[in-house]
């Protein structure tokens, strides 16, 4: 007769995202896509000129809402 031993892999909760932690990374996010759309928004002319995006282009992405990632 021979032992063998079984080894079941279970994940930790650490390694599970819980709904906290989830929902603080979706805030995390949406805070910086607006940070981005205000500065977008705040933009010049000539600043929209250089990475080649239209005024009307950067008041729509602008207008968008913050949960519209």
């Amino acid at each position: 007769m021979t032992n063998s031993t079984l080894c079941l892999d279970f994940e930790t909760p650490r390694d599970t995202p819980n709904l906290l932690t989830v929902a603080l990374a979706w805030i995390k996010k949406a805070n910086a896509v607006y940070r981005q759309r205000l500065a977008l928004k705040n933009m010049s002319a000539s600043q929209l000129q250089d990475i080649a995006v239209s005024r009307q282009d950067a008041t729509r992405e602008a207008s968008r809402s913050f949960w519209d990632i």
